[in-house]
């Protein structure tokens, strides 16, 4: 693919375009679930909202291993090709 692909070029754009001084939902998600893409301010809410409800980091761990789980058999046992979730192929 090459640079001047409209799709490749549309995606720089939003990447240059993410304001990490803002909070968003899947950052915290990601943080509690001790993914790597987060930025200091989802991490001080991510962990003041652990304060408020400390169970909520195994609610998302279990969720996200249920994802795998599902995604396995699904591509494994159904022969299903593709599956998306919010928006991300995975």
């Amino acid at each position: 693919m090459s640079d001047s692909n409209p799709e490749i070029v549309a995606a720089a754009q939003t990447r240059t375009r993410i304001d990490t001084s803002k909070p968003h939902s899947a950052r915290f998600w990601n943080y509690f679930v001790g993914g790597k893409d987060n930025y200091e301010v989802p991490r001080e809410i991510g962990d003041h909202i652990k304060e408020i409800f400390p169970g909520l980091v195994d609610v998302a761990v279990t969720s996200r291993h249920f994802l795998g789980r599902a995604v396995r058999y699904l591509a494994g046992e159904q022969g299903v090709g593709v599956c998306q979730h919010d928006g991300v192929v995975v």
